[in-house]
Protein backbone atom coordinates (compact mmCIF):
# COMPACT_ATOMS: atom_id res chain seq x y z
CA UNK A 1 0.00 0.00 0.00
CA UNK A 2 1.78 3.60 -0.90
CA UNK A 3 1.28 6.19 1.66
CA UNK A 4 2.68 9.17 -0.82
CA UNK A 5 2.27 8.55 -4.65
CA UNK A 6 2.78 11.16 -7.38
CA UNK A 7 0.07 10.41 -9.73
CA UNK A 8 0.03 7.04 -9.77
CA UNK A 9 3.21 6.58 -11.71
CA UNK A 10 5.94 6.24 -8.63
CA UNK A 11 4.33 3.25 -6.58
CA UNK A 12 1.34 0.76 -6.68
CA UNK A 13 -1.62 2.45 -5.04
CA UNK A 14 -3.72 0.07 -3.52
CA UNK A 15 -7.80 0.32 -2.55
CA UNK A 16 -9.18 -2.06 -0.21
CA UNK A 17 -12.49 -2.66 -0.27
CA UNK A 18 -15.22 -3.60 2.08
CA UNK A 19 -19.03 -4.85 2.37
CA UNK A 20 -21.51 -2.84 4.04
CA UNK A 21 -20.30 -4.90 7.71
CA UNK A 22 -16.60 -3.72 6.98
CA UNK A 23 -15.30 -7.02 5.63
CA UNK A 24 -12.39 -6.51 3.40
CA UNK A 25 -14.13 -8.45 0.05
CA UNK A 26 -10.89 -7.86 -2.21
CA UNK A 27 -8.03 -5.39 -3.74
CA UNK A 28 -7.93 -2.82 -6.64
CA UNK A 29 -4.56 -1.73 -6.80
CA UNK A 30 -3.64 0.77 -9.46
CA UNK A 31 -0.10 -0.54 -11.04
CA UNK A 32 2.45 1.61 -11.49
CA UNK A 33 4.18 1.64 -15.22
CA UNK A 34 6.77 -1.44 -15.25
CA UNK A 35 8.47 -0.13 -18.18
CA UNK A 36 9.49 2.97 -19.99
CA UNK A 37 6.92 2.77 -23.16
CA UNK A 38 4.05 2.27 -20.25
CA UNK A 39 5.07 5.56 -18.69
CA UNK A 40 5.06 7.58 -21.67
CA UNK A 41 1.54 5.89 -22.51
CA UNK A 42 0.40 6.83 -19.10
CA UNK A 43 1.72 10.39 -19.04
CA UNK A 44 0.23 11.35 -22.73
CA UNK A 45 -3.61 9.53 -22.19
CA UNK A 46 -6.32 8.46 -19.96
CA UNK A 47 -4.74 4.59 -20.08
CA UNK A 48 -3.80 2.61 -16.87
CA UNK A 49 -3.22 -0.70 -15.32
CA UNK A 50 -5.55 -1.88 -12.98
CA UNK A 51 -5.19 -5.28 -11.21
CA UNK A 52 -7.87 -6.83 -9.21
CA UNK A 53 -7.47 -9.14 -6.11
CA UNK A 54 -10.71 -11.31 -4.61
CA UNK A 55 -11.25 -14.86 -3.49
CA UNK A 56 -12.62 -17.25 -6.53
CA UNK A 57 -15.20 -18.08 -4.09
CA UNK A 58 -16.83 -14.66 -3.49
CA UNK A 59 -20.63 -13.66 -3.95
CA UNK A 60 -21.42 -13.50 -7.36
CA UNK A 61 -22.82 -10.06 -6.39
CA UNK A 62 -19.84 -8.76 -4.26
CA UNK A 63 -17.26 -9.41 -7.53
CA UNK A 64 -19.95 -7.18 -9.39
CA UNK A 65 -19.26 -4.27 -6.33
CA UNK A 66 -15.07 -5.06 -7.26
CA UNK A 67 -15.78 -4.21 -10.87
CA UNK A 68 -17.95 -1.36 -10.18
CA UNK A 69 -15.25 -0.10 -6.90
CA UNK A 70 -12.40 -0.57 -9.70
CA UNK A 71 -14.55 1.74 -12.68
CA UNK A 72 -15.48 4.44 -9.60
CA UNK A 73 -11.95 4.70 -8.42
CA UNK A 74 -10.24 5.24 -11.76
CA UNK A 75 -12.92 7.58 -12.76
CA UNK A 76 -12.37 9.64 -9.71
CA UNK A 77 -8.95 9.50 -8.65
CA UNK A 78 -7.04 8.91 -12.68
CA UNK A 79 -9.26 10.42 -15.15
CA UNK A 80 -9.18 13.91 -14.77
CA UNK A 81 -4.79 14.64 -15.29
CA UNK A 82 -3.97 16.35 -18.02
CA UNK A 83 -6.81 18.91 -18.28
CA UNK A 84 -6.21 21.92 -19.35
CA UNK A 85 -8.04 25.17 -19.33
CA UNK A 86 -7.67 28.00 -21.44
CA UNK A 87 -9.20 31.46 -21.29
CA UNK A 88 -8.82 33.45 -24.37
CA UNK A 89 -11.35 36.73 -22.75
CA UNK A 90 -8.16 36.95 -19.80
CA UNK A 91 -5.36 35.70 -21.60
CA UNK A 92 -5.30 32.95 -18.85
CA UNK A 93 -4.47 29.12 -18.99
CA UNK A 94 -4.12 26.11 -16.71
CA UNK A 95 -2.63 22.91 -16.75
CA UNK A 96 -3.52 19.96 -14.46
CA UNK A 97 -0.29 18.11 -14.59
CA UNK A 98 -0.79 15.26 -11.66
CA UNK A 99 -2.66 13.91 -8.41
CA UNK A 100 -0.58 13.92 -5.90
CA UNK A 101 -1.66 11.05 -3.08
CA UNK A 102 -0.69 11.08 0.52
CA UNK A 103 -2.20 9.45 3.41
CA UNK A 104 -5.73 9.29 1.62
CA UNK A 105 -5.90 12.58 0.49
CA UNK A 106 -5.81 13.76 -3.09
CA UNK A 107 -4.24 17.06 -4.11
CA UNK A 108 -4.35 18.07 -7.74
CA UNK A 109 -1.18 19.99 -9.33
CA UNK A 110 -1.92 22.62 -11.36
CA UNK A 111 0.34 24.86 -13.39
CA UNK A 112 -1.46 28.32 -13.97
CA UNK A 113 -0.06 31.19 -16.69
CA UNK A 114 -1.03 34.22 -17.47
CA UNK A 115 -3.52 37.19 -16.80
CA UNK A 116 -1.22 40.14 -16.37
CA UNK A 117 -2.86 40.22 -12.44
CA UNK A 118 -5.12 42.48 -10.88
CA UNK A 119 -3.23 45.89 -11.05
CA UNK A 120 -6.50 48.17 -11.52
CA UNK A 121 -5.26 48.91 -15.07
CA UNK A 122 -7.95 47.65 -16.78
CA UNK A 123 -10.37 50.03 -15.73
CA UNK A 124 -12.00 47.92 -13.10
CA UNK A 125 -11.75 48.41 -9.32
CA UNK A 126 -10.44 50.71 -6.93
CA UNK A 127 -8.66 53.32 -8.91
CA UNK A 128 -7.59 55.50 -5.88
CA UNK A 129 -10.81 58.21 -6.36
CA UNK A 130 -13.00 59.28 -3.91
CA UNK A 131 -15.69 56.76 -2.84
CA UNK A 132 -17.86 59.13 -0.24
CA UNK A 133 -20.30 61.42 -0.47
CA UNK A 134 -18.06 64.08 -0.30
CA UNK A 135 -17.22 65.57 -3.81
CA UNK A 136 -15.04 67.90 -2.51
CA UNK A 137 -17.51 71.40 -2.12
Amino acid sequence: TATCCIAGLCCDHTFVVRDAEGNEIGRVVKQKPSSFAELAVEIVSDADVFAIEFQKDLDVNKKATMFGALYLIDYMFFENEGEGNLDLVNQRCSFKCCDLYCCGCVCPCNCNCGGGGDDGGDGEGDDGGDEGGDDGG
